[in-house]
C-alpha cells in the first residue's frame, strides 16, 4: 500500500472521528440541558451554530457611529430581541435617543435624566421593567432613559453633558457600576466598540478622541474572521476547546479592545468624573451605584474593590454629591426573599428595588 493511500485513509478515519465526536457531545450537551428541567434545548442538534452571538453581537442595528461618545443607540429603533439571556423582550428607541419607558406619561418636557451603561438602559428586560421605567412611574415625572449597554461612567457623563445643551432637566442620575465602569474609559476599543477614552495629557486629564469608524476591528468595519473562532462557534468539541485557550490567548478575536495610549488611572477617571458631574448646571445631581450578585452575596470583596468605593465616597462628599448606594437595599431583599433579582443584569424585580431606592431619595 503506497503511503499516499494509507495517508488518505488515516486522515478520512480521523475526520469521521471528529464528527462521532462532535454528534456525541452535542447529544451530551443537550440531555444535560433537558435533565431535571421543564423544557429541552434542542438548538445544538437543529443547527450548526453553538456559541450563538449575544445581544451587542448581533448586528440589529441598534446602536450607530458617533464622534463624541464613540456609539449611540440608534434613535427609532423598535424591535423583539432574542438572544442568550433574553427572551422576546421589546426595546424601542425613541427619536431622542432615549429607550422608550412605555408608561405613556406624557409631559411637556423630561424631568430626570438617566445616564448609565446596560443597568441604567436595562439590559435583558423589556422597555417598562427597567428601573428608570420604574422610577417614572413611581415619581409621577418624566424619566429619560440615556443608559447604553457597554458605556463606561465618564463615557456616561460625557452623554449627560451633550444631553442638557438640548434641553433643561431638574435632575441628573449618574448611575455606575462600580467594579467594570471607571475601568472602561481607559479603554480606546471595547468588544469592537470605539470610545472616548480618558487619558492623560499636558492639561490634565480629558477625553481623548474617538478612533475613525473606518478603524479595522470595530463594529462598524469588523475584521474577517478567523478559522479558529468560525470553527469554535459552530463546532461544540472545538467550542470546548477554545474555551480553554481563551483565557490565555487573544484566539480568533474578530473586534478590538484595546487600552488607549496615555490612559489614566482607574482612580484618576473616577475623580475626573465625579468633578466634571458636580460641574453640570443641573438644580439636582445623583451619584447611584449598582452591582453584579456576586458583590452582594460574596464574603470575600477584593480590597481594590473596596478601597475604590471609599475613594469615590470621599471624593463625593468633598464634591457635594449625593450618593445612593443600592447594597443595602439589594442585601435585604436577598436574605429576606427568594425572588430572583439578577440574571446577569437585574431582573425586572432587581430593578425594582433599584427604583425605589432611588424614588425615596428624590
Amino acid at each position: 500500500m503506497s503511503w499516499t493511500r494509507l495517508l488518505a485513509i488515516n486522515v478520512i478515519v480521523f475526520l469521521f472521528l471528529l464528527v462521532f465526536i462532535e454528534i456525541g457531545l452535542r447529544f451530551f450537551w443537550t440531555a444535560k440541558q433537558c435533565f431535571g428541567s421543564d423544557s429541552c434545548d434542542f438548538s445544538r442538534l437543529s443547527s450548526f451554530q453553538v456559541r450563538p452571538n449575544g445581544f451587542e453581537d448581533q448586528n440589529v442595528g441598534i446602536t450607530q457611529y458617533h464622534e463624541i461618545l464613540g456609539y449611540i443607540l440608534t434613535p427609532g429603533f423598535n424591535s423583539l430581541i432574542t438572544a442568550p439571556g433574553w427572551k422576546n423582550k421589546s426595546v424601542t428607541i425613541n427619536q431622542d435617543g432615549f429607550r422608550e419607558n412605555d408608561n405613556f406619561i406624557s409631559s411637556g418636557a423630561y424631568s430626570i435624566l438617566a445616564v448609565g451603561d446596560s443597568f441604567t438602559f436595562g439590559a435583558q428586560v423589556s422597555n417598562n421593567e427597567t428601573w428608570p421605567s420604574c422610577l417614572e412611574r413611581e415619581t409621577g415625572v418624566s424619566v429619560a432613559n440615556a443608559g447604553v449597554f457597554g458605556y463606561g461612567a465618564a463615557q456616561s457623563l460625557l452623554r449627560a453633558k451633550l444631553e442638557i445643551q438640548k434641553q433643561s432637566f431638574d435632575t441628573v442620575i449618574l448611575s455606575v457600576f462600580l467594579s467594570d465602569d471607571f475601568h472602561r474609559d481607559r479603554l480606546s476599543f471595547r468588544s469592537g466598540f470605539p470610545r472616548p477614552a480618558v487619558v492623560s495629557g499636558a492639561n490634565g486629564l480629558d477625553w481623548d478622541q474617538v478612533p475613525s469608524i473606518d478603524s479595522v476591528g470595530t463594529k462598524y468595519n469588523p475584521a474577517t474572521q478567523s478559522l479558529v473562532r468560525s470553527l469554535a462557534d459552530n463546532s461544540q468539541l472545538f467550542s470546548l476547546i477554545y474555551s480553554r485557550l481563551q483565557s490565555d490567548l487573544d484566539v480568533g478575536n474578530m473586534t478590538r479592545t484595546e487600552v488607549a495610549l496615555n490612559a489614566a488611572s482607574v482612580e484618576g477617571i473616577m475623580r475626573f468624573t465625579l468633578r466634571q458631574f458636580s460641574n453640570l448646571q443641573v438644580p439636582q445631581k445623583i451619584l447611584v451605584i449598582q452591582y453584579a450578585e456576586m458583590e452582594i452575596t460574596r464574603q470575600d470583596t477584593p480590597q481594590d474593590f473596596l478601597r475604590l468605593r471609599e475613594n469615590l465616597y470621599d471624593e463625593a462628599a468633598k464634591l457635594g454629591i449625593q450618593i445612593i448606594d443600592t447594597s443595602a437595599s439589594l442585601s435585604e431583599s436577598v436574605r429576606e426573599s427568594d425572588i430572583m433579582l439578577w440574571f446577569g443584569h437585574h431582573t425586572p424585580s432587581g430593578n425594582k428595588v433599584v427604583c425605589e431606592v432611588i424614588a425615596q431619595s428624590l
